[in-house]
């Protein structure tokens, strides 16, 4: 009997798959730390409009739920994982700080 030669990798194969981790990472993870900054600031302002709180809260994840669907797809037809991690990690922190601060100066009644 003979025996079959060995398949060898392709050598980009490493390479593809860590892009594919990266974009994964980025699509779980970074989707929900964008959603999470963006229905934290649409809380805070709909609270600061004089909505109140229960109320505010409901309508955020109600928003979040198809929102996180829409960045969750978006994050793989992106050409770039640079942007992806960017756009979702960046965004999603600078929104979080944002509605911290917002909220901070709502309660100290600023």
């Amino acid at each position: 009997m003979a025996r079959k030669p060995l398949r060898h990798r392709q050598p980009g194969a490493l390479v593809r798959r860590s892009v594919l981790a990266a974009r994964v990472f980025a699509s779980l993870f970074g989707s929900y730390a964008f959603v999470w900054g963006a229905s934290s600031l649409l809380i805070v302002a709909q609270v600061a409009g004089g909505i109140a709180w229960d109320e505010a809260w409901m309508v955020g994840m109600l928003v979040a739920f198809p929102g996180f669907l829409a960045v969750f797809l978006w994050s793989y037809s992106a050409r770039s994982v640079l942007r992806v991690w960017v756009c979702l990690f960046g965004v999603g922190a600078a929104t979080t700080v944002l509605a911290a601060q917002w909220q901070l100066r709502l309660l100290a009644g600023v």
